[in-house]
């Protein structure tokens, strides 16, 4: 899959030596009540004070909960 890249520091858009720069790949998902806005609301959440920026996400995809079976199906991305 496809992943996210993020920025961390004090403006997301600046591309100054003094700013850190890391890249970060997170696994999202959810399987409880409206799942794909419960992915958009985190991704949201994350990019909120303008420090991390959203680069690329990867497609959504569907799968069975392993282990505890017994739940709902999950949806579930990388950024």
């Amino acid at each position: 899959s496809i992943s996210l890249m993020v920025q961390i520091g004090n403006d997301a858009a600046d591309n100054t030596d003094n700013e850190q720069k890391r890249k970060a790949y997170l696994a999202v998902g959810s399987n409880m009540g409206n799942t794909y806005q419960n992915i958009a609301n985190a991704l949201s959440s994350l990019q909120s004070n303008g420090s991390i920026k959203l680069l690329q996400t990867s497609f959504l995809r569907t799968t069975a909960p392993m282990y505890v079976t017994d739940q709902p199906n999950f949806l579930n991305g990388a950024v």
